[in-house]
């Protein structure tokens, strides 16, 4: 059976279960979520000030036993659930990189501070979140688009 996961969405909030969110200079939380991993039902809890390591990008997975596992070389090649890498420089969070792939999202995904329309360039169907107010967005304009509608 293959992984997925479960969680509730409010229309006008973000896509919060699984969602990396930034809590100080060099920590993280990732809100909790139910999956299935290999056709067994899990959740995971989720986490609260996770430290990640500076200069250097950190990723974060779940193992098949819903294990939060972390490191700065990247993701193993199979039997895992990505959740997000997290980039820091400088004692700093620079950006957050969204790899949950169960919500049909896709790659890549940006982060920033604010409205990305005429800012931000992707290709279409590239998303970004607004780290500021928690609203998700899509690209609808190809090549090299800077057109953004809320998702």
């Amino acid at each position: 059976m293959p992984t997925t996961v479960t969680g509730e969405l409010e229309i006008g909030t973000s896509f919060r279960p699984g969602q990396i969110e930034e809590n100080g200079d060099l920590s993280v939380d990732i809100v909790a979520f139910h999956c299935n991993l290999d056709g067994q039902q899990s959740k995971f809890t989720g986490v609260v000030n996770e430290p990640v390591t500076d200069d250097a990008t950190n990723y974060f997975w779940l193992d098949l036993n819903t294990v939060l596992k972390t490191n700065t070389t990247g993701y193993p090649t199979s039997g895992v659930l990505r959740i997000g890498r997290v980039v820091t420089a400088g004692g700093l969070i620079t950006k957050i990189i969204d790899d949950r792939s169960f919500l049909g999202l896709s790659a890549p995904t940006f982060s920033g501070a604010g409205n990305p329309n005429g800012v931000a360039t992707a290709n279409h169907g590239n998303t970004y979140r607004d780290t500021t107010n928690g609203i998700w967005y899509r690209c609808t304009s190809d090549p090299s688009g800077t057109e953004w509608a809320v998702v």
